[in-house]
């Protein structure tokens, strides 16, 4: 399918789910652990030792998905191959016709999981680069060796023709080789995304924004215009109408950034959650619509997670 196509076909399904108050994108975190230690991380460091569902309750949590018509399902965390069963529940997500995207560090893939993610088919493997040269690399996810475990994992899952894309997050300590980043991703023919709205922790630390360049970038100074615009709307990206986010402890949660409203699934099922998460979401937007709060506040962008942050 040409990208055009897929683009329509994406669209077109994102309007009738909102009609009909689908949830049809969800962001599953299958754990907070993480072999990277990155200082601009939204995670928690304690957040690592938090439980997690067993095997069977992520098949459940999968189950009410695809029985409420969820279309597309991302694995992501801490680092999601850190779970010795990740590929038992990739597979099982691919089986029961997700489209299935893998949002990791890279730097577990060897020859044989590289063979093993091929032979799934998935939508995508997202891979996070956070440096070009490994004095960046390895500074930033503060993990000696790592660039040269990703970039062989990378080599590895073309050879195999596995679809790529590639991200980073703008830092202070990477911005002078984001071209080269970019450039890597053209080489290899992968999507690049560019991520400059670094968030606060979800504990509430604002840390991570220390991490942020030194002067604000082209693409953070356009989201501070729509910051600005009258007509805000904090949930533009569409959480709580089309898409959500789940724990590692199975809640339901609007977005990957906030760490409430949330719901149990396994506890009330997935269509209560949902509409729990619908009426709470609404509640705060309304409450964020009355409120002062201002790009100056705090808020670099139309975002509910960003409000939450500078309302504390």
């Amino acid at each position: 399918m040409k990208k055009s196509s897929c683009a329509s076909f994406a669209e077109r399904l994102r309007q009738s789910s909102r009609k009909d108050k689908r949830i049809i994108r969800v962001m599953f975190e299958l754990t907070y652990r993480c072999n990277f230690h990155c200082a601009h991380c939204y995670v928690p460091r304690i957040y690592r030792n938090r439980p997690e569902l067993s095997t069977s309750q992520v098949f459940k949590v999968l189950d009410q998905l695809k029985a409420a018509e969820c279309f597309y399902l991302g694995f992501t965390g801490g680092e999601p191959l850190m779970r010795s069963d990740a590929m038992d529940i990739l597979s099982y997500a691919c089986r029961a016709g997700f489209e299935v995207a893998l949002y990791t560090n890279g730097s577990l893939i060897d020859a044989d999981l590289a063979r093993a993610l091929a032979r799934l088919r998935l939508n995508k493997i997202d891979i996070t680069i956070p440096g070009f040269s490994s004095e960046v690399f390895d500074r930033v996810t503060a993990s000696r060796g790592s660039r040269r475990k990703v970039f062989r994992a990378i080599e590895l899952l073309r050879a195999r023709r596995v679809p790529l894309a590639l991200k980073s997050c703008i830092l202070a300590d990477n911005e002078a080789e984001i071209p080269h980043i970019a450039a890597l991703a053209r080489e290899i023919g992968a999507y690049y995304r560019l991520d400059d709205q670094l968030s606060a922790r979800l504990d509430g630390s604002r840390a991570p924004l220390r991490c942020r360049p030194r002067r604000a970038t082209a693409h953070e100074a356009k989201r501070q215009d729509r910051a600005r615009a009258e007509d805000l709307d904090l949930c533009a990206c569409g959480i709580a109408s089309t898409q959500a986010a789940i724990t590692p402890r199975g809640l339901l949660k609007p977005c990957l950034m906030l760490e409430s409203p949330r719901c149990s699934i396994l506890k009330h099922g997935l269509g209560p959650a949902w509409a729990k998460l619908r009426r709470e979401v609404a509640r705060l937007s309304r409450k964020a619509a009355a409120s002062p709060l201002t790009p100056s506040a705090g808020m670099t962008s139309p975002c509910l997670a960003e409000w939450q942050l500078a309302a504390r």
